[in-house]
């Protein structure tokens, strides 16, 4: 009985290293590894924001920092050792609700400058907004903190999104070609 299961076991262990993909391998049908892949730095990020202080609410720019570094990471980007792009980062307008409301919006305009080896490479601008509503708190000051989250959160999701298209499709990301080149030819 212990034979049988032995071979059972080994045949299990064979079958599972055979349909492994090993490490720096793709899948079949996987697209090709991203040249942002464990190449991004948050070298920086600037603009503390404070609000009201009746609110209690204020944006911090290690916050932003936190929030930003966990969606590189859970994309594959974040740099662990080789660090190929700065990623520097400002926090240019927090616009909330002047008194309050059931319904908090916020609005946040981040700047994201990344660069390579001292040479600009992408610079974009990004407007978003985040929502708590009464289902979220009841408490004012704790509905402006979650409005403000959500909107910082917004924002870099865009962003990453908006650094992978680019990162395939502009030649300054692979170092090809003279990026003023490149921005010329977006109209930027």
């Amino acid at each position: 009985m212990t034979g049988r299961f032995f071979v059972l076991a080994l045949m299990i262990s064979v079958v599972a290293a055979c349909t492994s993909v090993p490490e720096g391998s793709r899948a079949p049908g996987e697209p090709p590894e991203s040249v942002l892949a464990g190449a991004v730095k948050v070298a920086s990020v600037t603009g503390d924001r404070t609000s009201n202080p009746a609110w209690k609410s204020d944006m911090k720019a290690s916050e932003v920092k936190s929030s930003l570094e966990d969606a590189l990471a859970q994309q594959g980007m974040l740099a662990a050792s080789r660090e190929t792009f700065q990623l520097a980062v400002a926090l240019v307008e927090l616009k909330e609700p002047p008194l309050g409301g059931l319904t908090m919006k916020v609005n946040t305009t981040i700047t994201y400058t990344i660069t390579s080896s001292g040479r600009l490479i992408s610079e974009e601008t990004i407007n978003a907004s985040g929502e708590a509503g009464v289902e979220d708190s009841l408490l004012g000051f704790e509905r402006l903190k979650l409005a403000k989250e959500r909107s910082v959160d917004q924002n870099i999701k865009i962003y990453v999104d908006l650094l992978e298209s680019e990162a395939a499709t502009n030649p300054a990301f692979q170092g090809d070609l003279n990026v003023s080149m490149w921005q010329g030819l977006r109209g930027g």
